[in-house]
């Protein structure tokens, strides 16, 4: 994706679809385009819901405490993980995102658990009271505080090692009713996902699935109840095969995103309903990435789509009968048969 995608948005979508399986939002436009953790002091840290602004006095105090009593909570609890590799030309799109995630309104009932490395270049300021950073940090924000609760320096978030131990940590450190992934950054579909500009490095599909499985078999739990992609191209068919196993929904999108990413007012649809079902969120994730698109007048570039992990085995199954009974018979503008059965080989 170019330095300017990483963001969609959409319209109606319909996830009673039994027989296609997958909930698009609107009529899509598609255009054409971008180890181990290091053991450090921690520090935990309550911010108040602000702007980004310059906090170089604000003092951390040494202590942490992970895990987050939801015990009053009335209704269901969503623990949303979001691995926000960041160490990229899309810091600033980071930054925006936490605070529109800050800006949900407090509530006990939803809690983000957010891990972010940044890079040097790109956006020099902090957050609310949290000074300016380069390295990683793992946040809470719950109840509407935002709290550092570790500082685990320098990660290659690249590495399938670390996305197993955030999701490990994410997982245990909130008892929840439903649990929800994103991996935010750059998308290259079947190729992989993220970059991590310091260390050059970046998740291959392979190590995406091994992170994934070995961090969920890690915190005990079956599957997530949404895994999502804040990233371009990563609705690939082949990316939602690999990965279907680890969740009930997807939301990703096919195509590319603009670079504001998803809009995270749309998780307020869990405060006004804590009970809400995993479906009608994914469903309302994809129409508030459209309401943002339009507001940014990014909506002629965008594709988003709530897709049931129950159906890719039959799409895909239906695309490997479409190939084999294709092969051979397309003829592009070339006339050469043979040059397009090459092409589908490839894909």
């Amino acid at each position: 994706p170019s330095p300017t995608a990483k963001d969609a948005g959409l319209a109606d979508v319909d996830l009673e679809d039994e027989d296609a399986g997958v909930s698009s939002a609107g009529d899509v436009a598609s255009t054409g385009g971008d180890d181990a953790k290091t053991n450090l002091d921690a520090g935990q840290q309550s911010l108040d819901v602000g702007t980004a602004t310059d906090a170089s006095s604000a003092d951390p105090d040494v202590g942490v405490d992970t895990n987050v009593d939801t015990n009053e909570a009335v209704g269901k609890v969503w623990n949303v993980l979001v691995y926000m590799a960041a160490d990229n030309n899309l810091e600033a799109n980071g930054i925006d995102d936490i605070k529109e995630m800050m800006a949900v309104t407090a509530s006990k009932n939803i809690v983000f658990h957010i891990q972010t490395d940044r890079a040097e270049e790109f956006y020099e300021l902090g957050l609310g009271n949290l000074k300016n950073w380069t390295n990683t940090l793992r946040l809470q924000l719950t109840n509407g505080k935002l709290t550092q609760t570790a500082d685990i320096g320098e990660v290659n978030m690249g590495k399938q090692e670390s996305l197993q131990d955030f999701i490990t940590w994410g997982l245990g450190a909130t008892k929840a009713d439903r649990h929800m992934l994103i991996l935010w950054n750059h998308g290259e579909g079947w190729r992989g996902f993220g970059v991590d500009d310091f260390d050059n490095d970046h998740l291959t599909l392979a190590e995406m699935v091994t992170a994934t499985e070995k961090g969920l078999a890690e915190a005990k739990l079956e599957r997530f109840d949404i895994f999502g992609f804040d990233a371009c191209l990563m609705g690939d068919l082949q990316v939602l095969h690999a990965l279907r196993g680890t969740t009930d929904f997807f939301v990703a999108s096919q195509d590319l995103e603009p670079a504001h990413g998803w809009n995270y007012a749309s998780f307020e649809a869990v405060v006004d309903d804590p009970d809400i079902e995993p479906a009608e969120l994914a469903s309302t994730i994809v129409t508030g990435f459209r309401k943002q698109a339009l507001k940014n007048d990014t909506w002629m570039s965008v594709t988003l789509a709530a897709i049931r992990a129950d159906k890719v085995d039959a799409v895909m199954k239906a695309f490997v009968s479409f190939s084999k009974a294709a092969e051979g018979k397309m003829v592009g503008p070339s006339g050469k048969p043979d040059a397009n059965r090459q092409m589908l080989q490839r894909l």
